[in-house]
This record gives structure tokens, C-alpha cells and sequence, in this order.
């Protein structure tokens, strides 16, 4: 649950943070003791990325799950479920065996590793695009 909600609250402040840079640095009142203004190409792959982020927010990948308990002990086994919207999540497969259904328990849940290295990696490209792409006023 924890990690739930580290992950939500990290792609809010992500798009809170990128939707703040782009509506200043559009700002024409905007002062330029502010700093440097980003450029079209700047923009372009700034909500680029802000499209990217919020698809891997809305289009999560998720992973089935199995739990067999026998004998007192337990077994737990995943595999890929899919990308699937996140207000509709894919639904559990069933047992294999029905006689055996009180042993088996199925689900399904995000996959929070998958999540993050995509989300690293959409972040680490947009900000070493948005750095290439910078004005030579503001490579000196």
C-alpha cells in the first residue's frame, strides 16, 4: 500500500512540477530575471513527456497472481497481465483445478517495478532532450 502511494504521489508532483515549468516559462509577463524561457523544441518535448507520464499513469502494466497453499506451505507465482486501464483493472484467472479452488488464491495488482523504470526512463530522456535542445544564449 505504502509503495502504492509512493508511486501515485510521485507522477502527481511530476506533473504538477512539469505543468508549473511549462505555464511560467509561457508567461510573456513573465520577467527575465527569472531565468532562461524554453524554446518550441523545449516545449514540444516537455509535454511530450507530460503525455508519456500520464499514459504510463492511466495504461499501468499489471501481473496476475497465484498463491497455493498445500500442506501448510505456500507458493506464490506471477506472470505479465497486460497493460489495461487503471479504473479497470484485468480480471483474475481462475483456478485450474476447481476442486482445489480453497487452496488456490488468484489476483491481480500493479506492477510497481515495471512502473518505475518506466517512469525513470521517460524522465531521464525528456530532461536530456530538453537539456540538448536548450538556446546557445543560455550554453554559455
Amino acid at each position: 500500500m505504502l509503495t502504492k502511494l509512493i508511486i501515485f504521489g510521485v507522477i502527481i508532483l511530476a506533473l504538477i512540477a512539469l505543468g508549473k515549468s511549462a505555464r511560467q516559462r509561457l508567461d510573456p509577463s513573465a520577467s527575465r530575471t527569472e531565468g532562461p524561457r524554453a524554446n518550441k523544441e523545449q516545449l514540444i518535448v516537455l509535454w511530450l513527456g507530460i503525455g508519456l507520464i500520464s499514459l504510463i499513469a492511466l495504461f499501468p502494466p499489471w501481473t496476475y497472481t497465484l498463491t497455493v497453499t498445500e500442506d501448510g506451505r505456500t507458493t506464490e507465482s506471477q506472470r505479465e497481465a497486460g497493460y489495461h486501464p487503471i479504473f479497470e483493472p484485468p480480471r483474475p484467472q481462475n483456478a485450474a483445478d476447481p476442486a482445489r479452488a480453497p487452496t488456490y488464491a488468484d489476483g491481480v495488482r500493479l506492477d510497481y517495478p515495471r512502473i518505475a523504470i518506466q517512469l525513470a526512463v521517460v524522465v531521464l530522456i525528456v530532461g536530456g532532450l530538453f537539456w540538448t535542445f536548450r538556446s546557445r544564449a543560455s550554453r554559455k
